[in-house]
Parts: C-alpha cells; structure tokens; sequence
C-alpha cells in the first residue's frame, strides 16, 4: 500500500528565474548597542534562505534558480501609511551551508528517489536606525516560489512569488529596553509518511530573558510588484497581500483541517495530506514582553510529498497527563505492514508494565506512584523482520486544574479577573488571558490577577490558558455577561398582604449599596424599617409601590415591588357538587389569601393548596381555611358520591354480510344510546337491530340523570363475514349423451340443483350427462361459507347432432353490444385447440386457444377493413376424438 511522505524542507522562498526552487526563508535581527549618533540604535540583521540540493526539474523555456550570491533589501518606516526609509540594500551572501538527512531508515521502502538535502544561505547586514515611536519592517522580495504548489493557486507563467519580513518595534510598542527578534531552530531535515498522524518540531529561540512566545499558523505572502529580476528594489510596500490558497486549505489550515500548531511550544501535529507534491506553511510568532505584545515574527516554508511506505516505530517527544494517572499510547507512524508491538512503559523495578496492544494504556497508579517522570519504550516489527523501536518521555503530575473568578458591577468601572487554578506539582509558568471584547485585539493579558474596562454590554467568551514548568496546560473558556448596570434581581414584584401584617421586601444583589423609598408622600412613608439594606420590613395601610435602588462605583440600577394591601380575607370554598365514585377532581375556592388548609369529614388526606386534586369514595365535606398573614377566612362544601352505572353491550357475534342481527345491551342507567348509529335501528334503546356492511365496532354508553352524571361504556364486535361471489360458470353447449364438466368457484361447500343427470350434487366440479329427451337444463349451485351462501345458475343447451364447432358466417364489430366479435361455438368440444383467422395475403391477424373468445376486428391495434377472411378451428370433445373445421367469415362496417 503506497504511502505518501513528507520531506520536511525547513525552507523560505526566494527565485531569480520563472522556475524558483529556493523554497522558503526568514528576516531575523540582532540589537548590537547605541548606534554610532544620538538617539540611535545598531542592528545585524540576517536573510536566511533555503534551496533544494535536487529539485525537480523546471517547465520547458525556463531556467532552476541557484542560491543567489547577493539580494536586495528595504527598510520601511511602520507609520501608517508606511514610508520608504532605506531602498535598495544590497547584500552579499555571508555563509552557505548544506544540511542532508542521515542515514535513511532500511524500512522505508521505496527509498525516496532522490537526496533529502538542503543548501542554507545567510545574507547579514548592520544598520544604525534612528530610535522611532512606529519602528521598522525589513524586507526581501522574490518573483518565484519552488515547483508543483499543492496548497496555494500557481500563476501558469512565473509560480506565485514570496515576501519575508522582520519586524523591529518603536517605542510605541517598546516604551522601555531595546529586543532581538526570536530565531527559529535549524534543525535537520525530516522524513515523515503521510497518511496518518505526524509531529513536526518549529520552535524558536528568544534572545532577550523574559520574553515569551505564542505560535500561531498564518498566511503567506505574495510577491508584491516583484518581477522576474534579480536586481529589481521595486517592492510593494507595508502591509503586504496574502497569497491565494486553492479550496480545501487555507492560512491557518495550509495542511487541511487535521494538522494544527501548539500555541506554546510550535510544535505542528496531526494527520498529514495525501496528494504528493509541496506545501507552503508560514509560521507566525506573538513576542510578549511583561504580559504585552511588543513584536512579530514569520517564517515561511515548505513540506514536499513523495509516495512511500515506511515502517516506523514513531511516538510523541512527551506525554503527559495533568489531571489523572493513566495514559494512552499508540505508534504515530502511518505503516500498514507492521504485524508485532512491545511496550515498556519505563516504571523501574516491575516487569509487568509491558503489552503487545497496538493501542495499549497504562495507569501508572499501578506502579505505587500517584506522580513521577518515566520512558516508555516502543518496538515495532514486519513479518519480513523489518524491526523499529524508539523512546519517549512520560510525565504524570496530576491534580492540575485550571480556573478563574470575575467581578465587577458594570461596563463603567473595570471588571476583576483572579487566577483560582490549583497545581499539585510544579510551578506556574504562563498564563494568557482573553477577555473576549470583539471591539480589540489587545484584550489580552498574562498577569495571575488582572482588569480590563469593557466598552459596551453584551455576553463575552472568558478564556484563561494555564502552564506550568513540568509541560502541563489547560484551558478554561466559559461565557460571562457585561452588565450596562448593577445585577439586581427581586424573587417577586407584585403581592398581597392583610392590613395588620408586617412584610419583608428582598432584593438579591452582588456588589454595592441599597436604598429603599415607598412611593408617595403619605403614611406609608414612614412606615417601613431597614429602608438602607436588602431585606427591608414594610406594614403599609393600603396598596404602595416600593422602589429599590443598587448603587457600585457609579453604577445604578432601579427596580420596584408593588405591596397590595387587603383590610380583611374572604374565602368561598365552592357550591355543593356530585360526583362518580372513584372519579377525582379538584377543589377550587375562590379568595385571594395566599395559605390554604384544608380538611374532610371522612378524614380523607387533602393537599394543604390552594387547588388541592381529590378523589372522595363516600360523601364528603370538604373544609377550607384561608389565610393572608394574619387575616383568616373559613368555608366549606359538600360533594354527594354515587356509584357509576352498569352497562354491558352483549356478546361478540358474527353474521353473514346483508343480514342483520339484534343487540342485547343491558344497564340500570336511565338513558342511554349506541355508537356508531348510522347502521343501528333503535339505536337509543338496549336492543337495536344492526345492520353492518362491515365487522363493526358497538359502543353502549350509559347515563344517569342525577347523581353519578358520567357515563358508562362497554362494547361489542359485529364481525361481517365478507359477501360470497358464487359462479357456476358459462353457459355453454353440449351434444346428446357426452359428458360435460361442471366448474363452480367461491366457496367451501358446494350443493346442486336439479340433480337431473349430475355424477354428484355437493361437489364444486360434477359431471352432467343429458339424453336427447332435452333441449335445455338450467343448473343452480349454492355456494356455501360456513353459514353464509349465495347461489348462481349455468344455463346448458343441448344438441342432438354430433360434437362440432361452429363459426357464425359474419359480424359486425361497431361497438353496439351485438355480434360485435367473431367467435366459435364448441358442441360437446372440451378443449379448444386453436381458433385461427387470416386476411386475403395469408397474414395472421388473431388466434387463441381459450374458449369464448373471438376477434373484435383489429389488428396491431388497427380496424380492419371490411370483407372476407379465413378462419380454422381444432378441438377435442369430451371422448377425446379431435375436431377440425375451416371456412370464411366476413367482417361488415
């Protein structure tokens, strides 16, 4: 099975000719100290670039780049618009080196066809540049990238072209110190099968103790105005143009959506593409300095795909598990052939850590330790013996949880952020906070406890990313709301109290003062305790409204309660009632007191609510006491309990279909009525008659005029046996003295009449004989179903001549019902062998072999026209003797 591969070219794009193989580059700095006059800085800024030792061969007509000797260089001015500060910096190459893969692993298979080597150029220059507020970008521009571009659109003509930078921060973004860009790591070139996960380490290194670094996947960029040329200084300006990317990829996902970029260490994971050929990816740096951005750095640079097959022994540089003990493993190669594996997941002095899962896990718990550093060691081998192992470190330092606390009042004021994350092991080393305000992007900070002032109300997304020094990070995101005004909620704003109660307001506030005031300038003004706190007493004399008033920091809110006052209580429990025994319904009194207890005289349990549910068995008086505060009002009502009536429908009962039958209904009710009515007679009286035409479902409904008043069902089926289709056959023919067959269909029983010269009469298939001494006899069979029958009649004619066939001399076929066909008449014939018509040319317009058939005149579809035609005709009679018979027939239209 091919896999694909990719041969990491840790490489930067520049290209002197319209087939560029220089692959990828970098612009990196150095501050060196003051610069040579006042109030000026002395930099050593370097071009590293890139280059296939091998490439691939150009288009037709055009030429492969070498690495250049010299390049040119601008300086612009970061001011907005930017403005041209240097033009046309030509340096010369300081260094070139070649970096080539080592020895090439016997198990990848087919070897990659050519070298995996790179040559490594670096171009350095020193400037003095004036100490500025917008600081400065440097610049290399190229027309051409390297061949055969998957990911990104390729200008037939010239590829698409490529633009580096570094950028130099002012004292804007530098108020304090002087900085020296990070640096990636030159690392050794790498072979990884496509197809399945891969790990790609693009670290970089920062000068400057203190500083952090955040990676992120970003755009390339095009080649601005640069041609053709190696010469040329006609570049475009700050800010630069991203390159278009084909579908299926884009900045962030220039290996499609399984491969991403940890944000803390840079290192690029995941599942690598399938289609060979190269990849443009760009790696951009976030420089922080004291929790701001001070700077930004990119690198630009190419994977190229090869198919191969490679069995591998491939894991993770670390594991590592912060919140439990146990881990899961599996070989991140993506070979297919690989048939043995043999783990050691490295706990010293136990020989029992080991497992020949593919994807094995292992709790490290069991080895005695709730914590510790270990390696765990991977063997893989073919079943052509292609053996692989390598190593790995594991750390398990549980107990690591991210998490954090917000306060604050309003947009007004700052909101509060405090770190509450617990670490069991190791020290904190980073945190990023994100505020989630979309109207920025510096809504960002890295203190432990922080603040941050929100221009406008609306739910964020909070988001807090942890590490410690042991490798653990977490990351806590969750939604918060910013509030235009103090949070101030109240559990009621509108109740009912009696005159001579005393009542406590609430309102449920998380931060800042409270003040009371009762609406108006009356008694009731006065009369409330506690006014400058949440939970205020008030003993108004009639209905007031209550405002209540959260102040924080400058920020308030307004809300209210209305105190509606009643000067006594009243309760109405309901008016005397029945109802059916075993029946429930539910008590409703009318009053407006917010306490109900109730009782009954049978002792029956009653909810203590204001709308209990009850089922009483016996007659019952139902008591209610009613309360508003300390106002109270007492009712009752009695509910009468009958028993429901009787009903019973009858028996189930069958009946053949177009007879009726009687219903026996019984029931002591004193009215009562049947369901469905349409087929009933009577159907408001215990015995109606039903007259279904199909099986019917009857429903006896029961009623009482007085007490019980709910009505009692009960049911029967009438089943209708579906109508019997009896058919004694065609009428037909037969000579003196020859049998005939008799055929009848549609039931299970059979009985014929008269018995006049049958074989049998309660079969379905008798054979009839009759002598010359008849002209006609009519047969009549009842067809029987169980007790269902119908009957039908077969009319015999009989002849006294010999058996024949006879076809009548003529038809008419003009669709009046008569002699419309032309048929044969069997006499004593059994079977019909064929019955046959040609035209006048001998052609065959219309045969059969069943009898009563005929020709309607047609043929293929078509009239046909009037005149003479042939027929023949072959039968067997009922001795078995065949019968032939030809002639002529004539159609009339």
């Amino acid at each position: 099975m091919k896999r694909i591969i990719f041969l990491l070219l840790i490489l930067f794009s520049a290209a002197y000719s319209f087939a560029g193989h220089i692959a990828g580059g970098e612009v990196f700095y150095k501050y060196i100290g003051p610069g040579g006059t006042a109030n000026t800085s002395r930099y050593e800024i370097s071009l590293r670039l890139f280059r296939e030792c091998d490439p691939d061969p150009p288009a037709p007509g055009t030429m492969t780049a070498d690495m250049p000797a010299s390049v040119i260089v601008n300086i612009y001015n970061n001011s907005s618009p930017s403005t041209l500060y240097e033009l046309g910096i030509n340096v010369t190459r300081a260094s070139f080196n070649t970096i080539q893969l080592g020895t090439l692993n016997p198990c990848i298979s087919p070897a990659p066809p050519k070298p995996i080597c790179y040559q490594v150029g670096v171009f350095t220059f020193t400037r003095d540049l004036p100490n500025s507020a917008a600081g400065y970008t440097v610049t290399f521009q190229t027309c051409c990238r390297t061949v055969n571009i998957v990911n990104v659109y390729s200008n037939p003509a010239q590829n698409e072209g490529a633009t580096y930078t570094g950028n130099i921060p002012g004292t804007t973004a530098l108020p304090v110190g002087v900085n020296s860009s990070p640096v990636f790591a030159l690392k050794d070139t790498t072979l990884v099968c496509a197809g399945g996960k891969f790990i790609l380490d693009f670290g970089a290194n920062d000068p400057d103790a203190g500083d952090s670094l955040s990676y992120s996947l970003c755009s390339a960029f095009d080649r601005g105005l640069t041609i053709n040329s190696a010469a040329t200084s006609n570049y475009s300006y700050p800010p630069y143009n991203n390159v278009a990317y084909n579908a299926g990829y884009t900045g962030s996902t220039p290996l499609g959506d399984l491969a991403v970029i940890d944000p803390v260490t840079g290192i690029i994971s995941g599942i690598a593409p399938g289609t060979p050929g190269r990849y443009v990816v760009t790696v951009c740096i976030t420089e922080w300095r004291a929790g701001k951005i001070i700077s930004n750095h990119r690198k630009d640079f190419t994977l190229r795909v090869n198919s191969c097959t490679l069995t591998g022994a491939v894991l993770k540089p670390t594991y590592i598990s912060c919140t439990g003990t146990t881990l899961f493993f599996e070989n991140e190669s993506t070979s297919s052939n690989i048939n043995s594996y043999l783990w050691d997941f490295g706990v010293a002095g136990i020989t029992t850590d080991t497992s020949t899962n593919p994807t094995p896990s292992y709790d490290y718990l069991k080895s005695g330790k709730d914590s510790g550093t270990f390696t765990v060691k991977l063997k893989v081998a073919t079943v052509n013996g292609c053996e692989d192992s390598t190593t790995a470190l594991v750390k398990v330092y549980p107990g690591f949880k991210t998490g954090f606390t917000v306060t604050g009042s309003c947009l007004l004021n700052n909101y509060i952020f405090k770190d509450t994350s617990t670490i069991k092991y190791g020290t904190v080393t980073s945190r990023l906070w994100n505020f989630g305000d979309v109207s920025t992007l510096a809504d960002t900070a890295r203190a432990k406890d922080t603040a941050w002032k929100y221009t406008s109300p609306g739910t964020v997304q909070l988001q807090l990313v942890v590490a410690n020094n042991i490798g653990c990070i977490d990351t806590i995101t969750r939604p918060f709301t910013i509030l235009d005004r103090p949070s101030l909620s109240l559990p009621f704003k509108d109740t009912l109290i009696c005159s001579i109660d005393t009542l406590m307001l609430r309102s449920n506030i998380t931060s800042g003062s409270v003040v009371w005031s009762p609406a108006g300038t009356g008694p009731n003004a006065t009369r409330i305790l506690n006014r400058n706190t949440a939970t205020p007493l008030v003993y108004p004399t009639d209905t007031t409204k209550y405002y209540v008033t959260v102040s924080d920091n400058g920020c308030t809110n307004t809300d209210s309660v209305t105190v509606n006052v009643l000067p006594f209580i009243a309760v109405k429990a309901g008016l005397d009632t029945g109802v059916c025994q075993t029946d429930t319904f539910r008590l409703r009194p009318v009053s407006h007191a917010l306490q109900y207890l109730w009782t009954a005289s049978t002792g029956e349990n009653v909810e203590d609510v204001k709308y209990p549910l009850v089922q009483p068995l016996v007659s019952t008086r139902y008591y209610v006491t009613a309360n508003l505060g300390k106002c109270q009002a007492v009712d009752s009502m009695f509910v009468t309990v009958s028993p429901y009536p009787l009903a019973a429908a009858g028996n189930d009962v069958t009946i053949c279909y177009g007879s009726r039958v009687q219903l026996n209904g019984s029931s002591n009710a004193t009215k009562y009525s049947w369901t469905p009515a349409s087929s009933l007679i009577n159907p408001n009286t215990l015995n109606p008659i039903a007259g279904p035409t199909k099986t019917t479902m009857y429903i006896l409904s029961a009623t009482n005029t007085a007490g019980c008043l709910n009505a009692k069902t009960d049911t029967v089926i009438v089943t209708v046996t579906p109508p019997i289709i009896a058919n004694a056959g065609r009428d037909t023919a037969v000579v003196a003295g020859q049998p005939l067959q008799l055929e009848a269909t549609g039931g299970t029983t059979y009985l014929w009449s008269p018995a006049t010269g049958l074989s049998a009469i309660n079969i379905a298939n008798p054979i009839a004989t009759l002598d010359k001494t008849y002209d006609t006899m009519v047969y009549t069979v009842r067809v029987s179903i169980g007790a269902c029958y119908a009957e039908d009649q077969v009319k015999v004619r009989v002849y006294k001549s010999a058996p024949d066939i006879l076809v009548p001399s003529g038809f008419t076929p003009n669709g009046d019902g008569k002699n419309d066909v032309s048929r044969p008449v069997l006499l004593g014939i059994s079977k019909l062998n064929y019955f046959s018509i040609y035209n006048r040319w001998g052609q065959l317009v219309f045969t059969t072999s069943e009898q009563n058939k005929g020709w309607d005149g047609n043929f293929n579809g078509s009239p046909q026209p009037s005149g003479t035609y042939v027929y023949i005709t072959s039968g067997v009679d009922f001795l078995g003797n065949v019968i032939s018979r030809k002639g002529t027939v004539v159609l009339i239209r």
